[in-house]
């Protein structure tokens, strides 16, 4: 089947340079979308870049309706509040990583909650509990039920830049608390690892962009899986591109369902691509598939964005341009299928109205047959204001 865009997503408020679509993720009739740049719209007297997220909620088909605006209860400029979020139910988890509270860009993140009658309120504000300055966490959030996970990929504990993963946990009162701390735990040094994250359970994805391979290959990037036994984490692999190479910046996007994790390689100079790994009974990972675009996709920068559900798979190439067009670039999004082993690709979706340098497919989520794509540059509002589309899976 194919894909049908439902709708486009507009927030009442949106201006120019909101960047709209920035982040994005989907859960069952529920969608947030993060915008950084946002200020406040009321004669402009907000602070810059403190950022929010929407809520949008499916009424009915094709009707999409804006449930609520999430803001920082102590937003303050430049903490880019909304550049990353994660969507689990009733739960929201937003990602702020300039936030100054420990230091400059020592970063935070931020937790809401619905109530019965559709309202959101803010139930938490995690930071880590070494909080230090230019960590970045908050660059990556993930949740699942009653589990967040939250990338520091500036965190410094471990080496410069190496970055580092913190596991929090909902208690029954409904506060949150540190479970973990995730490292690499291996040659330490420039891997941004905690760029990227996401969960499923038990298992966590973790990526790695600046990560170099044993046999020396500069930014090839990599990937870290951890399980949770009781209230103990550790690693049950690294992952490298079967074919690594040079600035591929493997680990750039990451997405994990039960035993298959996919990891995009965005590669800023080159294609992209993306790589499927599937779990074996011994717990080993293996890699499935390497997964390219059909047709010309030079420069596309695909794999900057992935995330699976069962056996479907979207994958962002937010700088895909038609061949023989020097630039301006679309953007794109691809969709695969996996049938038994093999993973074949269904479609290309581009961006409903034409918008050049929209960024289309630079942020995606996908949960049962429905999908969320964001454009964060668009123009369809306004210069910048950024747009997301809901989309329905066939």
């Amino acid at each position: 089947g194919t894909a049908q865009c439902l709708v486009l997503l507009q927030p009442d408020d949106l201006g120019e340079n909101d960047g709209f679509g920035t982040s994005v993720g989907i859960s069952g009739d529920t969608a947030v979308i993060g915008t950084i740049d946002w200020d406040d719209q009321d004669g402009g007297t907000g602070p810059l870049r403190a950022g929010a997220a929407y809520i949008f909620v499916q009424e009915s088909g094709t009707s999409w309706v804006e449930q609520a605006k999430l803001t920082a209860s102590d937003a303050q400029s430049e903490d880019w509040f909304g550049e990353t979020v994660a969507i689990n139910g009733d739960t929201v988890v937003i990602g702020a990583p300039l936030d100054d509270d420990y230091g400059s860009n020592s970063g935070s993140a931020y937790v809401f909650k619905r109530g019965t009658e559709g309202d959101w309120t803010q139930q938490a504000k995690l930071t880590a509990d070494d909080a230090d300055a230019y960590d970045h966490f908050g660059e990556a959030v993930a949740i699942d039920q009653d589990t967040i996970v939250i990338g520091a990929n500036n965190d410094g504990d471990y080496g410069d830049e190496e970055g580092s993963a913190y596991i929090f946990v909902r208690n029954l009162d409904g506060s949150w608390s540190q479970q973990a701390k995730l490292g690499a735990g291996d040659a330490p040094g420039y891997k941004h690892f905690g760029n990227a994250v996401s969960i499923d359970q038990d298992t966590v994805l973790i990526g790695a962009w600046a990560d170099d391979t044993p046999s020396g290959l500069d930014r090839a990037g990599s990937a870290y899986l951890f399980i949770r036994n009781g209230n103990t984490w550790s690693k049950q692999a690294k992952l490298y591109a079967s074919d690594a190479k040079e600035e591929a910046r493997f680990g750039s996007s990451v997405s994990v369902e039960e035993d298959t994790a996919v990891i995009g390689a965005s590669e800023p100079y080159g294609n992209g691509a993306a790589y499927v790994f599937i779990r074996n009974a011994d717990d080993s990972w293996t890699e499935q598939a390497k997964l390219l675009p059909n047709g010309y996709a030079t420069g596309a920068q695909f794999g900057s964005a992935v995330t699976i559900y069962a056996d479907d798979l979207l994958i962002g190439a937010p700088a895909w341009r038609p061949e023989g067009a020097i630039e301006p670039f679309y953007g794109a999004v691809y969709r695969f299928k996996r049938s038994v082993n093999i993973w074949t690709e269904q479609e290309r979706l581009l961006e409903p109205v034409s918008a050049d340098w929209s960024g289309f497919g630079d942020s995606v989520s996908l949960d049962a047959g429905a999908a969320v794509i964001g454009a964060p540059y668009s123009n369809v509002n306004a210069y910048d204001s950024g747009a997301a589309y809901i989309y329905q899976l066939e």
